[in-house]
């Protein structure tokens, strides 16, 4: 009756630090899987944070084109009035010749 419940109190004995293990064991996985979460919450973050600075990036590019296409629009008025301005002056020069020839 002794050595039966010996075996009985180490086989209690071993399947307590079986439960103890068991206990250990769910708590690393518990923690490496918030670790992984947090890890994979980081990942998007960084994501979109990128996804951001590109989109700001490209609309920067944008208004910085239109900015270059308005002020190359501006030197072509400019540059097409001052032919006219010229053509305006050769003719009057021309007219005015005409007139002194007469």
């Amino acid at each position: 009756a002794q050595q039966e419940a010996a075996a009985a109190e180490q086989a209690a004995a071993s399947g307590s630090s079986l439960v103890v293990a068991a206990r250990e064991q769910l708590k690393q996985a518990i923690e490496n899987a918030e670790e992984k979460r947090r890890g994979e919450e980081v990942e998007r973050a960084a994501a979109v944070a990128a996804e951001t600075v590109a989109a700001q990036a490209l609309e920067r590019t944008i208004m910085a084109a239109k900015a270059r296409l308005h002020e190359d629009r501006e030197a072509a008025m400019a540059q097409q009035a001052a032919s006219q301005l010229e053509a305006a002056r050769r003719a009057a020069e021309s007219s005015s010749a005409m007139g002194a020839m007469l």
